[in-house]
């Protein structure tokens, strides 16, 4: 792990990739990440953080730049009761 936080130092972490409240604006800065790890766990990390106030089918877009298995999670995520 240390060589993780290592190899990390001074990048931006997953949940300050996309910086913003609105969800139209996340799914654009989410498109614009190259790497699909960083997308995957920007993506999360946005939901997490907004998923009280994110409407469904924006949800669903979000989830949907996302490759397999990331896209599946995503979509559990955004269904799951306990997350709410």
């Amino acid at each position: 792990m240390l060589w993780l936080a290592l190899a990390c130092q001074g990048q931006p972490s997953p949940g300050q990739l996309i910086e913003t409240e609105d969800a139209a604006e996340a799914l654009e800065l989410a498109a614009a990440i190259d790497d699909p790890i960083a997308r995957g766990a920007a993506v999360n990390a946005w939901i997490r953080d907004h998923k009280r106030t994110l409407h469904e089918d924006e949800g669903l877009a979000l989830c949907a730049l996302l490759k397999q298995p990331e896209q599946g999670v995503c979509h559990r995520r955004l269904q799951s009761a306990h997350q709410q």
